[in-house]
């Protein structure tokens, strides 16, 4: 019995050596090899990362799936993104399609989209039924697919656009500036000019109106202060909109 034992043990070792792979490179290519040198994951890939478990992540012309120890695609390697696998499934990307895979590589559930941003903080902004929203990495809208337009404004805030007009919403949907803007610029030290009605404010980066909308024109603030034209005169102000000397 104990030589019997001794023999099935051998076996599986000789089994475990030979599921150990090596990886190697063929004209830039990666591939694996077992114990033996017997090519099992052939000099295909960009790029093969090491087997955590049973799979490798592998890498081919800017897309990604899973191989085996068998060098199988478990998952094709056909898509632009694959999050970690949690209870069976993953988030992934295929093209303009975001949704969730199985094991198999196959949707479980989907969103087929017109195009998609790259994800920031666990949102993009995506274009759905020729609309924009924003999208988070659970498949939920944070700001509803009805925007004709929608920007990043960066420190959380995205500039929308709606029935011509524009507006400010935070990462989460709240509106922090109603849809009734000509023209929304770009944060510039934490400050956004905006023009309603024909007039120049500022709105701050802490989500509230600097200066209410009332300059003809109003220039970049450097260290505080800035060019303006308020009835036709040039002046210069501060942050606040105070009138400079």
């Amino acid at each position: 019995m104990r030589y019997l034992f001794a023999f099935f043990l051998s076996i599986i070792c000789a089994q475990l050596q030979a599921q150990e792979l090596t990886f190697f490179y063929q004209n830039n290519l990666k591939g694996a090899k077992d114990a033996r040198g017997k090519v099992v994951i052939p000099a295909i890939y960009d790029e093969i990362e090491p087997f955590e478990g049973r799979w490798a992540r592998a890498y081919l012309e800017e897309k990604t799936g899973y191989l085996n120890r068998a060098g199988l695609e478990v998952i094709p390697v056909k898509f632009d993104f694959i999050d970690r696998f949690e209870a069976g499934k993953a988030l992934a990307i295929e093209g303009t399609t975001i949704g969730y895979i199985d094991e198999s590589g196959r949707w479980k559930s989907n969103i087929k989209l017109q195009q998609l941003q790259n994800f920031e903080n666990g949102r993009a902004i995506a274009r759905y039924k020729d609309r924009w929203g924003l999208l988070n990495d659970e498949l939920k809208w944070t700001i509803s697919a009805k925007l004709e337009a929608l920007e990043d404004l960066g420190l959380g805030y995205y500039r929308g656009k709606r029935k011509g007009k524009y507006g400010v919403l935070d990462e989460t949907g709240a509106r922090v500036l109603a849809f009734e803007f000509d023209q929304i610029g770009d944060f510039e030290e934490g400050l956004l000019r905006v023009q309603r009605k024909g007039k120049w404010g500022l709105f701050h980066q802490s989500g509230s109106m600097q200066i209410e909308p009332k300059f003809d024109a109003l220039g970049a603030f450097k260290k505080g202060e800035a060019e303006a034209i308020l009835k036709g005169k040039k002046v210069k102000v501060d942050i606040d909109g105070t009138l400079l000397d």
